[in-house]
């Protein structure tokens, strides 16, 4: 086979592959397309049920807005999108005697490595859950279940609050500013709640500004009703919340009952 043929041969399957590649890239981003208004449908039917208002739109200063809130001070090119937010009423025989605000929605965050070669970045995203309380201050406090690298750091010295519960203090790291108030709050019955609901449930808990945030990881992306039952089963750990500490932080921040 002379040259001139296979360069011809070249030239014909190039021409029969570039429209290929073609076709399948905008198959891929009809099909990414489509999959987005199916997502963006779900969210404005959440909406409507549970009377909150849907915002699509990107928020990049999202991270500037809760500060301490560690879960969103992380890489760099930040931002919040499809959020719902609104009031909640107080559930019908819970403990909770003011309205809660809230902000439900996702956030997404880069992470950009370097060998010194080649760089890579890498996009995560996870679904959240903020609750706003009537307290203008609360101390910052995480609780998660403690991985193995806790176990090291804790191994070395630098270890989390530890309770008078040997299997809490086991299964949950907590770490806070405020030593009084995560042992305010996390009294025998707490204690009791979130052992009874570790199985894969208990997301992240990161307090701080007026509330507390509620995400499963970095890489944990929720559907619109998995969002809301997040939001359900933050309104039922704040529905714990003991009542000597909701008086003091009352009386601390001059807050109405």
């Amino acid at each position: 086979m002379s040259t001139n043929t296979i360069v011809a041969e070249g030239a014909i399957f190039l021409c029969l592959l570039v429209p290929v590649a073609i076709a399948i890239v905008v198959a891929i981003a009809v099909a990414a397309n489509k999959a987005n208004q199916r997502r963006l449908a779900e969210f404005r039917a959440v909406a409507e049920e549970s009377g909150l208002n849907f915002d699509p739109s990107s928020r990049p200063g999202f991270d500037r807005e809760h500060p301490r809130i560690e879960c969103f001070q992380q890489g760099h090119s930040r931002r919040a999108f499809n959020l719902l937010s609104g009031a909640l009423a107080p559930r019908p025989g819970a403990e909770e005697s003011a309205q809660l605000q809230c902000i439900v929605g996702e956030y997404e965050f880069k992470v950009t490595t370097s060998n010194g070669k080649s760089t890579q970045t890498v996009t995560y995203t996870f679904g959240f859950a903020i609750l706003i309380t009537r307290w203008h201050v609360l101390p910052d406090m995480l609780i998660r279940r403690e991985g193995f690298f806790d176990k090291i750091a804790g191994f070395l010295g630098f270890d989390d609050i530890d309770f008078e519960s040997a299997e809490f203090s086991r299964t949950f790291m907590v770490k806070s500013s405020d030593k009084r108030f995560a042992y305010d709050l996390i009294d025998a019955q707490m204690m009791e709640f979130l052992l009874q609901a570790q199985g894969g449930t208990v997301p992240n808990i990161d307090v701080g500004d007026s509330g507390f945030c509620l995400w499963y990881g970095q890489s944990k992306r929720l559907e619109p009703r998995e969002l809301l039952k997040l939001l359900d089963w933050g309104r039922e750990f704040f529905g714990r919340w003991p009542r000597v500490l909701r008086a003091d932080l009352d009386e601390r921040t001059g807050a109405n009952s």
